[in-house]
């Protein structure tokens, strides 16, 4: 078998093998090409530290990687790691990760982030073997019925451009690397921005992909919460998807969105670790 970088031009193969190996995945993903290119553009993904395993034509394994600078630092991001079933169980997880990790080093990279299942146990033992450190708990929620419509004193604007950094004032947690707006940016035109201002401020938003009914984020200033304003989004958010709403990745320690998202009917499906390596 021959481990190398996957070029540009085989995403066809890419995806064929994507599909396979997450075919019998705790929570079995399919995608068709469509949905994987938008992934790969929205993720950032960085061919020269993406690698595959290939045995004779056909690719068997990959390990997917994207690459930003986040608050300084250059980072890396498995976006997505898999191996075909019949090929398990020989070691090729560690040994695509050596090549990425050769790779990593010369293109400067300091920090690699992932997340993983939690009850996905082999994984697990294969990324701390790997020395990756668990950082936080993100779990998946889904909108279990629809809401029914409340007036709510809040007049919600929509497709206004707002800035990255009137985003980030209102945060209080990191979102994951998915979610980070370098990425959204990449997809824009998939996003439908919500906002609510109070003389000429923003007070809150959220950014919602209306096909598949993704929150991507929402936000309130700390100063207007418990005032009805994310339940003033999320309503529109209902109104303009096409299905129910969902939520990738919220941060555990978010007790106020947590909160939230379960006293409006949504309910926890999937939670993952956060997985941090630093290079020494």
């Amino acid at each position: 078998m021959v481990i190398r970088n996957i070029l540009p031009a085989e995403h066809h193969a890419l995806l064929a093998t994507f599909n396979q190996a997450f075919s019998d995945y705790t929570v079995p993903v399919q995608m068709d090409r469509e949905a994987f290119m938008r992934k790969l553009t929205m993720e950032g993904i960085n061919w020269n530290l993406t690698v595959g395993t290939f045995q004779g034509n056909e690719m068997v394994g990959f390990i997917l990687q994207s690459s930003s600078i986040v608050d300084g630092i250059p980072m890396a991001y498995n976006s997505g790691t898999g191996v075909l079933p019949q090929h398990r169980g020989k070691g090729l997880t560690l040994a695509m990760y050596e090549k990425v990790r050769q790779y990593q080093l010369e293109a400067g990279i300091r920090q690699e982030v992932l997340e993983v299942i939690t009850s996905n146990a082999p994984a697990i033992r294969v990324y701390e073997k790997m020395q990756f450190q668990r950082v936080r708990v993100v779990t998946f929620y889904r909108q279990l019925a629809t809401l029914p419509h409340v007036e709510i004193p809040w007049s919600v604007a929509f497709d206004q451009v707002l800035d990255s950094e009137q985003k980030q004032a209102l945060w209080t947690i990191e979102p994951t690397w998915q979610m980070q707006m370098v990425g959204l940016e990449r997809v824009r035109e998939t996003c439908l921005e919500m906002s609510v201002s109070q003389d000429g401020q923003l007070i809150g938003y959220a950014l919602l992909n209306p096909t598949t009914g993704r929150v991507w984020h929402i936000a309130v200033d700390k100063a207007h919460r418990r005032k009805g304003i994310a339940s003033a989004l999320i309503q529109n958010a209902q109104q303009h998807s096409e299905k129910p709403l969902n939520f990738l990745n919220v941060d555990q320690q978010a007790h106020d969105l947590t909160g939230f998202l379960k006293h409006h009917g949504f309910r926890a499906e999937l939670s993952q670790y956060e997985l941090l390596y630093q290079y020494p």
